[in-house]
């Protein structure tokens, strides 16, 4: 039940008296404060005057500052103890404006209305990117700077926890020194949590009514909040956060042209990590886009698109074509060289020149990132999965085998350790954690009754 139905009910049982009305005009009492005024209506400062909180002519900020505040622990007492210190003898309680519905647990995301959860939202109003400050559902200070919640995730590993139909988010240390704890519940089987790059939140995607979007969440759970609002039958695909983070990419596409649960095919988008902002990037280039990643300076976005890869100017929305074909582009730490998949593993240069191929002789690539400016780590088939490492600007270019073998694999943030789900002897998958080399392998969940995958690395 929403707030607003609690206080109407509450208001009807104990029989509140509204203020009289005289003709066509209501006779407001004066007033300092919202104490002084009963509960259907605030205190406007400007007139000394209790008022309705609606009309055109007025806004809620000109009110005194009881405003509801969404990041209120729900389990906090709705109306407080009636004591008849109002001035009508009742508790001197008001009631915000549009109070949305809540679930009663925070974290735990509600899919049963038909806007696709019942969830703080902030429906963004602008189509046009805002490279200005923009703090839509965000904490702020005095100063209108955006204050986000402690980065509680940093060291750790954040991932999907799956019993039978029930799926969790979940966090552990990537040390294994603590015990995992929840997150927040999804319904989607391509939930895909990603960490921010200080640790203070979780996007993530889940089912909202037809569609597939994303969410943000902080990382204890609290601060729940829907980022996209897509039309029904579409999804939002792979979401990467800006190294910054502030921005995040994501593709969005028809459930029809879904590639895999992790990722669809569809138009490329860039919003504030907030929601606001959303832009469309790329809108010119033909085909389907997918396989988005970030350069390190926030500026550029690389992406594939009718098999070739382009290059976009977040800011000014200019998009250069590689003229090379490929896939799974990834930018290199210094933004030099971009290395992608094409029937083997190859690197071009930033603008598109200097291209050469790395290795072809493998089957099922996949890269997993840059351990720095010039050694490269990806995944392929040798009788089995692997990881192989590569020297990019050595005249040798035989890959390194790095004696790991399993199933997904990631590189962490600072390039020195490999995070894997693997199913060892038994049905359920666990998340491990090892170095580069295969060495001080260390299981992080080691549950035999609960499936564990979709890992994504915190910062360290």
């Amino acid at each position: 039940m929403s707030l607003r139905r609690i206080v109407v009910a509450l208001s009807l049982a104990i029989g509140v008296a509204a203020c009289s009305v005289s003709g066509e005009e209501e006779t407001y009492k004066g007033c300092t404060s919202n104490a002084d005024c009963n509960y259907e209506r605030v205190c406007q400062i400007e007139t000394g005057k209790c008022v309705d909180p609606v009309g055109d002519s007025m806004s809620y900020d000109s009110f005194t500052s009881d405003a509801y505040d969404a990041s209120t622990p729900i389990d906090t007492p709705l109306l407080p103890e009636t004591d008849g210190s109002g001035p009508d003898g009742d508790d001197g309680w008001v009631p915000p404006p549009d109070v949305p519905d809540v679930k009663d647990v925070p974290g735990e995301l509600d899919t049963s209305s038909d806007v696709g959860g019942d969830v703080p939202i902030d429906v963004p109003s602008d189509t046009g990117m805002d490279t200005g400050k923009d703090t839509s559902g965000d904490s702020v200070d005095a100063q209108g700077d955006v204050v986000e919640p402690l980065p509680i995730l940093t060291g750790h590993i954040v991932y999907r926890s799956t019993k039978g139909l029930s799926s969790v988010i979940r966090a552990v240390k990537n040390d294994g020194s603590e015990e995992p704890f929840d997150i927040v519940e999804t319904s989607s089987p391509g939930a895909y949590p990603a960490c921010s790059p200080k640790g203070s939140y979780v996007a993530f995607r889940s089912e909202a009514g037809e569609s597939i979007e994303l969410f943000r969440v902080n990382g204890d759970g609290g601060g729940l909040k829907q980022l996209t609002f897509s039309d029904p039958e579409t999804t939002a695909g792979k979401h990467v956060w800006s190294p910054d983070g502030e921005k995040i990419a994501f593709v969005r596409g028809s459930l029809a042209f879904v590639s895999s649960i992790d990722d669809a095919f569809g138009d490329l988008f860039v919003m504030n990590s907030n929601g606001s902002g959303l832009a469309e990037i790329g809108a010119e280039v033909a085909g389907f886009k997918y396989g988005v990643n970030w350069s390190q300076d926030n500026a550029y976005l690389v992406f594939n698109a009718d098999q070739g890869l382009h290059v976009a100017h977040v800011e000014s929305g200019v998009v250069t074509a590689l003229n090379v074909t490929g896939y799974s582009p990834v930018y290199s730490p210094n933004g030099n060289k971009i290395a992608y998949l094409s029937q083997g593993v190859h690197v071009v240069g930033a603008e598109g020149s200097d291209g050469y191929s790395l290795h072809d002789d493998f089957s099922f690539y996949s890269i997993l990132g840059w351990k720095d400016d010039s050694y490269l780590l990806f995944v392929a088939h040798e009788g089995g999965k692997k990881v192989f490492g590569i020297d990019v600007n050595s005249t040798d270019m035989e890959p390194k085998s790095l004696a790991l073998e399993g199933g997904s694999f990631t590189l962490s943030p600072d390039g020195k350790l490999i995070g894997k789900e693997m199913a060892a002897g038994q049905p359920m998958r666990d998340i491990y954690t090892s170095e580069i080399d295969g060495s001080s392998e260390l299981n992080l969940t080691n549950s035999a009754e609960v499936d564990e995958d979709q890992h994504h690395w915190c910062p360290q």
